[in-house]
């Protein structure tokens, strides 16, 4: 009797023990992924995404730092831009705070009219999305960059970008349609 209720007891302890590893993984992973800015840019075609882009990328001064297209994959990448702290109401008390701007198409079609031999080619049609990325570092956590929620100034910045990239995209597609 007397090794049975000890065995249950480490039962007991190890499950506990398992439950808090994993919520400690969950925590630590991030778990604010629901609070990462996220925006369907919708379908486009790889010439019109690029223009764009550039255009309006420029028009607020976000610097690319990293493109990639191959066959089924477009991706961009903005260079982290400063944040001040006290704009973001980070509640661990940040001291510093950047801000970056992705983008992600996947192709779903081949541009129509295209000929093309070369998988690597660009064109085609993609179903791109439009991502803000914030992180802090310094506070209570330590110096290390961290992903965070975003806060309402910075989803603001964000929605300004992807408001004018989206009204571009559309304007552009309306204006080369017969």
């Amino acid at each position: 009797m007397v090794g049975s209720s000890v065995l249950r007891t480490r039962l007991v302890v190890a499950g506990c023990l398992n439950l808090a590893i994993i919520a400690t993984a969950c925590a630590s992973s991030g778990g604010g992924a629901s609070e990462a800015y996220r925006r369907d840019l919708g379908r486009l075609l790889e010439p019109l995404l690029e223009e764009s882009r550039l255009k309006i990328w420029n028009l607020h001064g976000w610097d690319q730092v990293r493109r990639e297209s191959e066959y089924g994959n477009l991706y961009w990448e903005s260079a982290w831009r400063g944040i001040e702290p006290e704009a973001t109401g980070a509640a661990t008390d940040a001291e510093n705070a950047r801000a970056r701007i992705l983008i992600r198409g996947r192709r779903v079609e081949d541009q129509a009219g295209s000929s093309r031999t070369d998988l690597n080619a660009p064109g085609g049609v993609y179903r791109v999305t439009f991502y803000g990325e914030f992180e802090v570092r310094g506070g209570i956590v330590g110096d290390d960059w961290r992903p965070s929620p975003v806060p309402d100034a910075v989803r603001a910045l964000f929605d300004r970008v992807y408001d004018d990239m989206y009204l571009e995209v559309r304007t552009g597609i309306r204006a080369r349609s017969p």
